[in-house]
């Protein structure tokens, strides 16, 4: 395996930690990790031998997560080892809701486009999603809401793919900056468009995504940066073939439906999405005050 060397040397000149030191304060970061095990890092990954251990984390202590308020700590923990603990270190990742305005010119072909499309892995498992709004009742300027179809993370298989409500997004890593030779944590909106374009294929500039709030994901114990974008036909169309087969992105399509509609789906049906039902209780959805936000958003496109 070929590894920065740099980058290796100093990830493993941090002093390593254990789960029962976390609450300390430290003025200089540390490694949350077993001791005496040589780690590589390679292409913004961790590694222990072959083994990727995914993105290196930064621990963070959540206030007001609807106000995006919280402290970064000094700890870093591979995603992995921070995964397979419980709980899960507090830490955070970005996602972006979706949105498309259908108008009248292009209803016909998307249509077409969602009929041609044959998923049929479950019951559940087809492009269009409606709980009480079926794809005939769909008229011009209603507002369609796009999903990822997941086929691997957590939840997800390609034998059981998951509705995930979020479109695009991700763990916020701390990721090794060749200038100044340090761990550094990206900035949110840098990682959203980074992971808009590996996961959806579209460029989109920062001032076309809004910022809504936050929430606190309890199943996976991150405070989740919840953004908007609005698309228009040309990236619909963009990230639906983009979107298949998509598996290093654990994707391969999307779901689209109408917005009030999927929550409704989700409020009677949380076992068909990502997370299930152990999620939803701090998931968006049962969120008041950020739905409240996410409705005013929906008023200005």
């Amino acid at each position: 395996m070929k590894y920065n060397k740099m980058a290796t040397d100093k990830l493993n000149s941090l002093k390593r930690i254990s789960f029962d030191q976390m609450d300390k304060t430290y003025e200089s970061d540390v490694l949350l990790y077993e001791k005496n095990i040589k780690l590589f890092y390679t292409d913004d990954k961790i590694y222990k031998k072959d083994n990727n251990l995914k993105d290196l984390l930064r621990v963070i202590k959540i206030s007001n997560p609807l106000d995006l308020q919280y402290k970064n700590t000094n700890i870093l923990v591979p995603r992995l080892f921070a995964e397979n603990h419980n709980p899960i270190p507090q830490h955070i990742s970005v996602q972006c809701l979706f949105f498309h305005r259908i108008s009248q010119n292009n209803l016909n072909e998307l249509r077409k486009i969602i009929l041609s499309t044959n998923y049929n892995k479950t019951l559940y498992d087809r492009m269009w999603m409606g709980y009480k709004r079926d794809l005939e009742s769909v008229k011009e300027n209603d507002l369609i809401y796009l999903m990822n179809r997941r086929v691997g993370g957590w939840d997800g298989s390609i034998d059981r793919p998951v509705i995930e409500l979020l479109c695009a997004g991700g763990h916020l890593p701390t990721i090794w900056n060749e200038q100044t030779k340090l761990f550094e944590t990206l900035n949110p909106m840098e990682l959203l468009i980074k992971e808009i374009n590996e996961e959806l294929g579209i460029s989109v500039p920062l001032t076309k995504i809004v910022r809504l709030g936050g929430f606190h994901n309890k199943v996976s114990n991150e405070l989740v940066i919840l953004c908007a974008l609005f698309v228009d036909y040309n990236q619909l169309i963009d990230i639906i073939k983009f979107s298949k087969e998509n598996f290093s992105e654990n994707i391969d399509g999307i779901y689209m439906g109408i917005f009030e509609d999927i929550m409704n789906l989700y409020n009677l049906n949380p076992n068909i999405f990502a997370g299930g039902e152990q999620a939803k209780n701090s998931n968006f959805p049962s969120n008041p005050k950020l739905m409240k936000k996410i409705k005013s958003f929906i008023r200005t496109i």
